[in-house]
């Protein structure tokens, strides 16, 4: 089971694009601050006899693709590179926070509010991308990424993060191979579903109340990572930042 999201990780690119844009920039008007999230699934009653790896893996595909909301914190492996993630908010990615760590290149995080994209990141990140320079009139400051470059940010969704895991990561677990075992997790019961003969170390931990949540994807040991998912339905929306710390890219 692969953990990279290539299409995730396109987030990469469109920093760098923006930052590039930055000369002559002026400021912008918005909305106010954005905003964080907690919560987790809701506990109901247990099925009545544990499932097989497939049905936990429909089970679970159609739990998370019918959420309203939600949060993944982890890492990825792309390229033999490990970044970070963390994406909280709306499925369909029209209202969501999402911030990435690329190594020794710094973190950045994209606020999508209402059709728009505002880009902020760290001193590393900002100095790698446009320069010491850049860096200092940049601190603390909010990009407004340029329509054409946000374009390329589509499938950055939680949404497009749970189609391409459920399209191309799930096969093994869904094996006759594969062993379901029951767990706990925060006290809450749950099923831990791996793969018997080469999984690697890949698995799969959900719910274990008939509704199959996703808590926890491991990848396997050849291209690490760990995604721990919660807040389903429970993200609080993002807002903008204030108008003071937005800076518009010249057209």
């Amino acid at each position: 089971m692969s953990m990279s999201s290539r299409r995730v990780l396109r987030a990469g690119i469109v920093p760098v694009v923006a930052a590039l844009a930055l000369a002559g920039c002026g400021s912008s008007d918005s909305g106010d601050t954005a905003g964080g999230s907690a919560g987790s699934p809701a506990k109901t009653a247990e099925a009545p006899k544990k499932p097989s790896g497939a049905e936990l893996v429909k089970q679970a595909k159609a739990t998370a693709l019918a959420a309203k909301s939600g949060r993944v914190v982890g890492s990825v492996t792309d390229e033999g590179k490990q970044m970070s993630i963390d994406l909280a908010g709306t499925l369909d990615g029209t209202n969501q926070a999402l911030t990435m760590g690329m190594g020794g290149e710094g973190e950045a995080t994209i606020l999508t509010v209402g059709g728009k994209n505002y880009m902020t990141g760290d001193t590393t990140f900002w100095t790698t991308q446009a320069g010491a320079e850049a860096a200092k009139m940049l601190d603390g400051k909010y990009v407004l990424v340029p329509a054409a470059e946000a374009k390329e940010m589509g499938d950055m969704t939680l949404k497009g993060l749970l189609d391409e895991i459920f399209a191309e990561d799930m096969s093994a677990l869904e094996s006759a191979n594969s062993k379901v075992e029951e767990t706990t997790v925060d006290g809450q019961k749950a099923y831990t579903l791996s793969d018997r003969v080469g999984g690697g170390g890949a698995s799969m931990v959900v719910t274990a109340d008939g509704k199959a949540t996703l808590i926890k994807l491991t990848a396997p040991k050849d291209e690490p990572g760990e995604m721990t998912f919660s807040e389903w339905n429970a993200a609080k929306p993002v807002a903008a930042p204030s108008a003071d710390s937005i800076i518009e890219p010249p057209q």
